[in-house]
């Protein structure tokens, strides 16, 4: 995704520079009673701001002023972004208080909104987990920007029952496939005339605007019962591939496959490879491996393969059902090479956790058609 499209959907309404000026003449305004000398020395800033080539009227300073006091304000009101800061997980309670009842638990590198902002706890909403969480372990306002624009994707939601991938922006453009209804993938950009770029199994490929939804995502937290629901699908699924068995559990099958959920290690690792970058050099298959190892031996990560693969937002080929369907097709040599590689250690990319198409504007080590930081 380019550069510009992340941040303007990011910027949302605050102009900073507009917001730093006015709380300027909000001071001024502090410190003195006289109204007409407060428009005589400060009428041109405010002026600029309300685009006027005139005095403004009392009127329209004190407008301006609230305004700036709005925008000043904007990054702890209801809706507004936070995001996780801790190496783990944070607890999401029950009441403003270390002694309140845990509900769930929002993860590094998840987000949230506010739900209502406090001077040390703020009661936010992550997915569908809502309560209080200390202040001290979250970001605010641009903090929380940031964050969200190195670790959050756009991701297009299909619409249609069928869609045709295209090699370019036209109907006339050949078709490289086709995606199902409520498949995700990695937007990379969108083009104005109606046609969405996406990372199609590695491949950079245009969809229709019409027929997708678009969405910035972050991972999300989970309440108490979505937790035990998912260590109970993967001690059922652990269990079934130690006695080699067929049976799987309802909740795995039906969000990733029956082959994705009796899957091994070495075959999950190596279907994504050969989801993400089949057509990428081997270097740069044994990178993508790394990186899902490398959040498996992190600190700030799951540590598990498949609870790795499968957290919300991260790895689209899982939940749209590709990986299931390239481990039942069967698995390229070299994506279980590379697989194998990165299992007994071996990285090329050092210890990076995320890699994006180099299409994307990222900065950090490029290989092949990605880029790996």
């Amino acid at each position: 995704m380019n550069k510009e499209f992340m941040k303007c959907a990011l910027a949302g309404s605050i102009c900073f520079t507009a917001m730093l000026g006015l709380m300027s003449v909000k001071g001024y305004a502090e410190e003195t009673i006289d109204a007409d000398t407060l428009l005589l020395s400060y009428s041109r800033g405010v002026a600029e701001v309300l685009d006027a080539n005139t005095t403004p009227t009392k009127e329209e300073v004190q407008e301006a002023i609230e305004e700036a006091e709005r925008a000043a304000n904007a990054w702890k009101e209801p809706g507004a972004m936070i995001m996780a800061n801790v190496t783990s997980y944070l607890n999401v309670r029950q009441e403003p208080s270390t002694e309140g009842k845990i509900l769930g638990q929002l993860y590094c590198d998840c987000g949230g909104e506010i739900i209502e902002y406090g001077e040390d706890w703020t009661m936010i909403r992550t997915g569908s987990l809502e309560g209080w969480v200390s202040n001290e372990y979250i970001y605010f306002g641009d903090e929380a920007r940031e964050k969200a624009e190195e670790l959050g994707t756009y991701k297009a939601t299909v619409l249609a029952d069928t869609l045709n991938v295209r090699k370019a922006p036209s109907t006339e453009s050949t078709a490289l496939g086709t995606v199902k209804k409520n498949g995700i993938y990695d937007v990379l950009s969108v083009d104005e005339e109606g046609w969405v770029l996406i990372d199609f199994n590695g491949t950079d490929a245009y969809v229709s605007s019409e027929y997708v939804d678009v969405e910035f995502l972050v991972g999300h937290g989970e309440t108490n019962e979505e937790i035990a629901e998912r260590k109970r699908a993967e001690e059922e699924a652990k269990r079934a591939a130690e006695i080699a068995s067929n049976r799987t559990t309802e909740l795995q099958v039906a969000n990733y496959g029956t082959y994705a959920a009796q899957a091994t290690d070495l075959q999950l690792i190596a279907a994504v490879i050969q989801c993400e970058g089949g057509n990428q050099p081997y270097e740069g298959q044994q990178a993508i491996a790394a990186v899902i190892m490398n959040r498996v031996r992190s600190p700030k990560y799951p540590n598990t393969v498949w609870e790795v693969i499968s957290a919300p937002y991260q790895f689209t080929v899982v939940a749209s059902g590709a990986v299931d369907r390239a481990i039942q097709r069967g698995l390229k040599d070299s994506c279980l090479l590379a697989a194998q590689d990165a299992i007994n250690g071996y990285s090329p990319v050092g210890a990076a956790t995320q890699f994006r198409p180099i299409s994307s504007g990222r900065s950090g080590i490029v290989i092949g058609g990605h880029v790996f930081w």
